[in-house]
């Protein structure tokens, strides 16, 4: 599973760092969704195709040392999210990463197989290089409160009217585990409407949400706090 953002796919060198000096080696690319559902999650393909013709006697190919026909090549898949800067806030590039993950892949073809179609057979070994997803999520608690007094008890019970302010206060109860930071995404969700991002990979429309984040003190935890507008789209 991963975001239902926009995401694409690239191809490295081993080290995930470094292009291969042609194009024609590769091609790689993302398919469209192959399953959704209304969590916020999607599933998708990345493919990628290798052309032997191309890559085959290049620095890149290593022969078998077995004396069978054939050889490896490895390549790093870099599978990311990705978001348009499209407010103008004077960012060299509107088109940014906001997560990667990578994986490389060891791709043996053996020259002496006999096929009936112009194609070779590709073996993936596991990846050696994994990323790491820590899910805290338990020791962070969400609520609404009053901006006055973050720190207070949640409110219940109230009643929003269109244009009013409502605000969603975020904070830990981990023991010093970990800290709440800043609002990366705030998704308001009702039924039947289409979700509204009030807040997406960190950026907001400051004339519906203002965002900030008091630091802990002696006696109180770091808290975030969102104030929102409630829309008319939601009544």
């Amino acid at each position: 599973n991963t975001s239902n953002r926009d995401h694409a796919a690239l191809v490295f060198k081993a080290d995930c760092i470094t292009p291969f000096d042609s194009d024609s080696y590769f091609t790689i690319g993302t398919t469209t969704p192959t399953s959704s559902a209304p969590d916020g999650f999607i599933q998708f393909n990345t493919t990628l195709e290798m052309n032997i013709t191309a890559i085959n006697g290049t620095k890149y190919w290593n022969a078998f040392t077995d004396g069978t026909r054939g050889g490896w090549v490895e390549a790093c898949i870099e599978t990311y999210l990705q978001f348009t800067d499209d407010l103008n806030l004077g960012n060299d590039e509107a088109v940014q990463k906001v997560t990667f993950k990578n994986n490389v892949f060891n791709i043996s073809v053996s020259l002496t197989a006999t096929y009936d179609v112009d194609n070779v057979s590709v073996v993936r070994e596991t990846a050696n290089r994994e990323g790491l997803t820590t899910d805290y999520s338990e020791f962070i608690t969400a609520y609404l409160c009053a901006d006055t007094d973050p720190y207070a008890a949640p409110l219940t019970g109230s009643t929003y009217n269109q244009g009013d302010q409502i605000t969603v206060c975020v904070t830990d109860e981990s023991g010093g585990i970990v800290q709440v930071e800043e609002f990366v995404d705030l998704v308001v969700s009702q039924e039947g409407i289409t979700d509204y991002n009030f807040i997406l990979n960190t950026l907001y429309n400051p004339d519906i949400t203002t965002p900030e984040c008091l630091d802990a003190t002696a006696s109180e935890r770091r808290v975030c706090i969102a104030k929102i507008r409630a829309l008319a789209r939601f009544f």
